[in-house]
């Protein structure tokens, strides 16, 4: 007598938590233009260069240039640490360079 109420509860309670799951929004996929496939491809240049830069050679001026044109990466996200600094640049210096 019980069994058929009890299973038509459980039944119900799994239907609605599947169907409100179904209804969630899924999480975006970014457009290609938004990813960084250069480790993968080799273009613009092969390691140890990345999109055009070089470690040791390009200067911070060119890499904060750079970066500032790329659209998979949000400039206000960059902070710049220097070798033998505790705390780097205060990051709202560090955009405002970005946006010139």
């Amino acid at each position: 007598m019980f069994k058929r109420p009890f299973a038509r509860q459980v039944f119900t309670i799994v239907l609605t938590g599947l169907l409100l799951a179904g209804c969630s929004n899924p999480s975006p996929t970014p457009l290609p233009e938004q990813m960084d496939q250069s480790p993968f491809t080799g273009n613009p240049c092969t390691a140890p260069c990345w999109q055009g830069l070089v470690i040791g050679k390009s200067s911070e001026n060119e890499a904060l240039s750079k970066i500032s044109t790329l659209k998979f990466i949000n400039s206000n996200s960059v902070q710049l640490f220097r070798e033998g600094s505790a705390t780097g640049l205060d990051p709202k210096k560090v955009s405002e360079n970005l946006k010139k």
